[in-house]
């Protein structure tokens, strides 16, 4: 629900910093977005479990701010003023630093930025072991590059996890017979197929991109 509406009434949609009208086409994707946004925020309000519920509102927001909408609109579950407040601060400052540092382009996303630049740094790593002789080192750089960004992105499985919850999607551990020593999980949806803690990680980049 939007903060000041009761459910149902159209929300008032704030404008961008220059006061231009949107087109048809960019006040559909908004009044989606508030749509998408405010479902979050009932999940989040709905749940029991702290897992889902950080999950639910990180979701409702990232969806708010693509679509340049104001956080203040909305009724984020446990967030006063002051929160609100500090959230936007942290966030445009991480916003900020992940751009300057992935030279982020105009038609990029920082999610599409840090794909870019993991297929760079593998590729020149790959590069560096062909010019040394050292060929099959290429696949190890490449392997060791891949777990560093996905621990960038997923730093604890939990958070793979709960952002998969998120968007509605099941991981639960189990048991691999194939390899008893390695924690697995079952994902929703890919039946008796078992992710390890990396291979889910890959999954949540592949469900939440």
């Amino acid at each position: 629900m939007i903060a000041g509406h009761a459910t149902g009434d159209a929300p008032r949609l704030s404008l961008g910093p220059d006061d231009t009208p949107p087109d048809d086409g960019r006040m559909a994707a908004k009044l989606r977005a508030v749509r998408l946004a405010a479902k979050c925020f009932d999940i989040a309000r709905s749940s029991r479990f702290e897992g889902e519920r950080d999950a639910a509102i990180s979701r409702g927001i990232a969806i708010a701010k693509k679509a340049g909408l104001r956080l203040e609109l909305f009724n984020i579950p446990g967030w006063d003023e002051s929160c609100l407040r500090d959230a936007l601060a942290a966030a445009a400052d991480t916003q900020e630093r992940w751009a300057s540092a992935l030279r982020v382009a105009d038609d990029e996303t920082i999610y599409d930025a840090k794909r870019r630049a993991f297929d760079e740094a593998a590729s020149a790593a790959a590069e560096r072991d062909r010019q040394a002789g050292r060929r099959a080192g290429a696949a190890l750089d490449r392997e060791a590059l891949r777990k560093a960004e996905l621990l960038d992105r997923w730093p604890t499985v939990h958070a793979a996890i709960n952002a998969l919850r998120a968007r509605q999607v099941k991981a639960e551990v189990g048991d691999d017979i194939l390899r008893p020593t390695t924690r697995v999980w079952f994902v929703s949806g890919w039946g008796v197929t078992p992710f390890d803690e990396w291979q889910l990680r890959e999954k949540a980049d592949e469900v939440c991109g």
